[in-house]
């Protein structure tokens, strides 16, 4: 029983850590970009004409980046996708970074 909760308590640990770093934009999607590596840019348009904390000077359409490399990854792309056909308000959980793209880590759509 120990070792279960100790288990339980490192995976918790684990799961709030990742989701405080991350900061969350939120917005329609407006543009993305899929490259041959897997690779998918894309751009949130937010409706109050925020902009994320990302270097974008090199490329303005693309602040935000994730890589299709594992099955997660393969269904948050699908996501995207649908959500962008639909128009809903999605929110982008990234890592900010003011010298580079900003790297997605999760997705979220918020229905209701």
């Amino acid at each position: 029983m120990k070792k279960v909760f100790i288990i339980t308590s490192i995976l918790l640990f684990n799961f709030f850590s990742y989701t405080v770093m991350a900061k969350d934009f939120v917005g329609t999607i407006e543009n993305y970009y899929v490259k041959e590596n897997g690779t998918v840019l894309l751009s949130v348009k937010n409706a109050n004409g925020l902009e994320p904390n990302c270097n974008t000077s090199s490329n303005e359409l693309w602040p935000f980046y994730f890589i299709i490399d594992n099955e997660a990854k393969s269904k948050m792309f699908d996501m995207l996708i649908n959500e962008a056909n639909n128009q809903q308000t999605i929110y982008v959980g990234h890592e900010e970074n003011d010298v580079a793209r900003c790297k997605v880590l999760y997705l979220a759509v918020i229905k209701g």
